[in-house]
C-alpha cells in the first residue's frame, strides 16, 4: 500500500479540500493520464521534427490505446508508466544533448510521479529512453560521453526521488513472505501475450478472465468476439506496420522499440512450443527472483503502442501526401487520411466515448452505505486491538458495489486482519489464518475454534461481513455463518440493519441440503467485542509449552478438541528442530510439563493460490503425486529444511501391500485441487473412488503410472471407469505399456 502515498495521496486530498465530488475526481484522474500519454506522444513527434497533423495522428494513436482499458477500472493508477513513456524518451534525448540538469530533473520528477506504485510498469516502461539513447548513441547523433552524462544525471536524481519506495520494498522484501510466489504464474501471463494481441494493444491475462458473474474487466468481450472491433483493431495495426515501410523521422528508434519490445512482452508466449530464447525467458520468469517480479510481461506493450503510433502516423502523412499531389480542388481531402485514422481510433476505443470503460462489478454509490461507515465509527470508538473480519474473500465485492480491496482497514486506524487471494505477513501466520479461513468456505467450520483462535492471532473484535457476493467466488454463506458464529459469541455488540440472502445465481449444493439450520436474515454486518482491552505484550511460560509436530492445520484441530491452552504458547517441533540446528536451543523449553502433540498436519502436499478454498492437493508420499510441471503450485514453507531434513519435518503417505508409488500426469482440475481425484485412489481397491483429471482440460495423453513392490505378470489389465461422482467422462484409448 506504501506506493498509494504518493502522487494519489495528495491529489485526492487535495480534490477533497475543494469539495470536487469523487466521481468528477476519479475521471480527472483518468483523462489526465490519458491526455499526458496523447500530448507526450505529440510532443515528442514534434521534438523529432513531424509536422503537427502527422504528430496529432501520433498523440491519438497511442493515447487512444485500448491497452488503457486494461487497467482503467480497477488499477488506473499503473497507467502512469505508460503515460510517461514518451516523456521519459523525450526528456532522456534532451539531457544527452545538454549539460544542464534541467531535463534530468524533470526526468526525476516524472518518476516521482509515476514511479511508486509498480516497479515492474516503471522498469519495463524505462526500457524505452534506453533503448532510445543507444540508438542515439549508434546512429552517431549523440556521443558516448554525453548520452553516459546525461544517463548518469538521470539516474542520480531518479534514485533520490524513489529510495522511499524502494526502501518499503526491501523491508517487505527481507521480512514479509515471498509475495511473487503467491500472485499469478508466468503461465497466466504468457497464456494471452501472443504478438497479434500485442499489436492490437491488448495481450494483458487479465483483460481475458471473468467469474461466474461477469467480466473482469467489463468492456473485454467485443475485443473478442465483436467481428468489427477486431477487424478496426488488426486493420489499424496493420497501416501501422505499413508506415515502417516509408522513410519517417525516428523510423530506426521506432523499429527498435517495436521489435524489443514485441520481443520482452510476448516472451515465452505460447509455452510448450517455445524457440530457444522463449525457453530462456520461460526459465528466467518462473525460477529466478528479478524474473518473478517482471514476469508481467504485457507491460511493456507501451513500447510496442509507442512504435506503432509512429508507423500509423508515417501511414497518415504519406496518404495525406498523395491526396495533397492531386489538383488544387481536392487537396483539401488531404485531410481526410488523418482525420479518418482518428476516427478508427475511436472507434476501436468506443468504451471510452459510450460510458463503458469500466467494470460494472466495481460501480458503486460515491457516499458508502451507512452500516459501513457506522460501523467503521463504531471500531474506532471502542478500542485500538486488532479486528478480524470474516469470511475470506478472493476480492472485495459487496452487494453495494466493488472495491477490489476491503473497505474496512481504509476507514479504521485499528490494526486489522483478513484473508484475501494473495497472502500477507510472515509464512507462520499466513499458515494459520489459511488453516481456519478455508474451513468456512469447504462447509467442515467448527464454530469452537473461532474464540481460541482469535486468541492466537491477538484478535480483540470479530467482524462478520454478511454483505458479500459470496456466489462470485464460492465462499462461506451467511446464513451459515451467522448460525454458527452466534452459537459460539452470542448476540453481536453491534449490528447493521437485517437482511436476507439474495444471491445474484442461487446456490444449490451438498452443503444448502447439509444446513437447514442456516440462518434465514442476518445482519448486513455485525461485531462481536472479545475483550475489553488488550496489552501490547502477552506473556506464557516457556517452560510449559505445547510442542506440535505439525502446521497451523494442527493448531485449529487442538482448538477444535478443546485442547488450546491459552496459558500455553504453542510451538512447532520443526521449528525447535531449526533451532537445535542453529545451535539457539534451550532444554528448559522442554520439561516435564511440555504437553507433546503429534498430528498428520504440515502434510507434504500442493498448494494453490487461485481461490481462498481448495487449494491443498493430496497427500504425497517421498515422491511428487504430479509428473507435469505445475506452474500454479507454491507450497508455503514453515520450516526451514530441505531434503531428508524437510520429509522428516512433514506427513508423508507410505503405501503397503503391493503398490511402492503411484503417480499422473496431474488429478482434478489444473486450477484448484481436488484432492478426492489422487492417482491413488486407482489401486486402492474401493470401486467407489477414482483417479480423474481433465477437469475443464483437454485429456489425450494423460499419463498414469504405478510401481510394483515386486515384478508380476500382466497377461491382462481390468480398467473400472469412474462409477460415483463425476461419471461424464470416459476412457476411450489406451497404451498400457510394462516395465522388463
Amino acid at each position: 500500500n506504501i506506493g498509494y502515498l504518493f502522487p494519489l495521496g495528495p491529489y485526492y486530498w487535495l480534490m477533497e479540500q475543494l469539495a470536487v465530488p469523487d466521481w468528477l475526481t476519479q475521471r480527472l484522474l483518468w483523462g489526465t493520464l490519458v491526455f499526458a500519454a496523447a500530448y507526450g506522444a505529440y510532443r515528442l513527434a514534434r521534438w523529432l521534427g513531424w509536422n503537427p497533423t502527422g504528430a496529432l495522428v501520433v498523440g491519438f494513436a497511442y493515447g487512444f490505446s485500448p491497452y488503457l482499458l486494461s487497467y482503467l477500472a480497477r488499477l488506473s493508477v499503473i497507467l502512469g508508466p505508460w503515460a510517461a513513456l514518451p516523456w521519459m524518451i523525450l526528456l532522456a534525448a534532451k539531457a544527452a544533448r545538454t549539460r544542464s540538469w534541467r531535463p534530468a530533473a524533470q526526468f526525476a520528477v516524472v518518476v516521482a510521479l509515476v514511479g511508486s506504485v509498480n516497479a515492474t510498469a516503471l522498469v519495463l516502461a524505462g526500457l524505452g529512453p534506453v533503448i532510445w539513447l543507444l540508438n542515439d548513441v549508434f546512429s552517431g547523433r549523440v556521443r558516448w560521453s554525453a548520452a553516459l552524462a546525461g544517463a548518469a544525471r538521470i539516474g542520480v536524481l531518479s534514485l533520490a526521488v524513489s529510495v522511499w519506495w524502494i526502501v518499503a520494498l526491501r523491508v517487505q522484501g527481507t521480512w514479509g513472505i515471498p509475495i511473487l510466489r503467491y500472485t499469478e504464474t508466468y503461465e497466466s501471463v504468457a497464456s494471452a501475450s501472443t504478438p497479434a494481441e500485442l499489436l492490437r494493444g491488448l495481450g494483458y491475462w487479465f483483460f481475458y478472465g471473468g467469474d461466474r458473474l461477469d467480466a473482469w474487466v467489463g468492456p473485454s468481450l467485443p475485443y473478442t468476439d465483436h467481428p468489427l472491433v477486431m477487424t478496426v483493431g488488426f486493420a489499424i495495426a496493420g497501416l501501422a506496420l505499413l508506415g515502417f515501410l516509408v522513410p519517417f523521422v525516428g523510423r530506426v528508434s521506432a523499429t527498435v522499440l517495436l521489435v524489443i519490445g514485441l520481443a520482452v512482452s510476448v516472451g515465452a508466449a505460447p509455452l510448450g512450443s517455445t524457440s530457444p530464447y522463449g525457453s530462456l525467458f520461460e526459465w528466467f520468469a518462473s525460477d529466478t527472483t528479478v524474473g518473478l517480479a517482471l514476469r508481467s510481461t504485457p507491460r511493456a506493450a507501451p513500447l510496442v503502442i509507442l512504435a506503432l503510433a509512429f508507423g500509423l502516423g508515417s501511414t497518415s502523412e504519406w496518404l495525406r501526401a498523395q491526396l495533397a499531389d492531386r489538383p488544387a480542388a481536392n487537396r483539401r481531402l488531404s485531410f481526410a487520411a488523418p482525420a479518418g485514422i482518428i476516427v478508427l481510433l475511436a472507434v476501436q476505443l468506443f468504451p471510452w466515448f459510450t460510458g463503458n470503460a469500466l467494470t460494472p462489478s466495481l460501480l458503486r454509490d460515491e457516499d458508502l452505505p451507512e452500516h459501513v461507515t457506522d460501523l467503521a465509527d463504531w471500531l474506532d470508538d471502542s478500542g485500538g486491538g486488532r479486528v478480524w473480519e470474516i469470511p475470506a474473500s478472493d476480492f472485495a465485492n459487496y452487494r453495494w458495489g466493488g472495491t477490489v480491496d476491503p473497505v474496512l482497514p481504509g476507514l479504521i486506524d485499528r490494526p486489522y486482519l483478513a484473508r484475501e487471494l494473495v497472502p500477507q505477513g510472515g509464512a507462520g501466520t499466513a499458515d494459520l489464518l489459511n488453516a481456519f479461513e478455508r474451513r468456512l468456505p469447504e462447509g467442515w467450520f467448527e464454530p469452537e475454534t473461532l474464540p481460541a483462535i482469535a486468541d492466537r492471532l491477538g484478535v480483540d473484535t470479530i467482524v462478520t461481513r454478511n454483505d458479500l457476493e459470496h456466489e462470485r467466488y464460492r465462499l462461506a454463506r451467511p446464513g451459515m455463518l451467522w448460525t454458527d458464529i452466534t452459537g459460539v459469541l452470542g448476540e453481536p455488540d453491534v449490528a447493521g440493519p437485517t437482511v436476507a440472502d439474495d444471491p445474484v445465481i442461487q446456490v444449490l449444493d451438498e452443503r444448502t441440503l447439509a444446513r437447514p439450520d442456516a440462518a434465514d436474515a442476518f445482519p448486513v454486518v455485525a461485531a462481536f467485542d472479545l475483550r475489553a482491552t488488550t496489552p501490547a505484550v502477552t506473556t506464557a511460560t516457556a517452560t510449559a509449552p505445547v510442542v506440535l509436530a505439525g502446521s497451523g492445520e494442527g493448531i485449529v484441530d487442538l482448538a477444535g478438541a478443546g485442547l488450546l491452552d491459552p496459558e500455553r504458547p504453542v510451538l512447532y517441533a520443526g521449528t525447535l528442530a531449526d533451532a537445535v540446528d542453529a545451535g539457539s536451543f534451550d532444554p528448559a523449553m522442554v520439561g516435564p510439563d511440555t504437553w507433546w502433540v503429534v498430528s498428520d498436519t504440515n502434510r507434504r502436499q500442493g498448494r494453490h493460490w487461485s481461490t481462498v478454498s481448495a487449494n491443498l492437493g493430496a497427500l504425497e508420499a517421498a515422491a511428487p503425486l504430479q509428473l507435469d510441471d505445475d506452474p500454479g503450485e507454491n507450497r508455503l514453507d514453515l520450516f526451514d529444511a530441505e531434503g531428508d531434513d524437510e520429509l522428516a519435518r512433514q506427513t508423508v503417505g507410505v503405501h503397503v501391500g503391493d503398490v511402492v508409488d503411484v503417480r499422473s500426469s496431474y488429478y482434478g482440475y489444473r486450477v484448484a485441487y481436488t484432492p478426492e481425484d489422487a492417482p491413488w485412489f486407482a489401486v486402492d481397491g474401493d470401486p467407489s473412488t477414482a483417479w480423474r483429471a481433465g477437469i475443464f482440460d483437454e485429456v489425450d495423453g494423460l499419463v498414469w503410472e504405478v510401481d510394483l513392490r515386486d515384478p508380476a505378470p500382466a497377461t491382462a489389465v481390468e480398467i473400472l471407469q469412474p462409477v460415483t461422482g463425476a461419471t461424464n467422462r470416459f476412457i476411450t484409448r489406451a497404451r498400457i505399456t510394462l516395465d522388463d
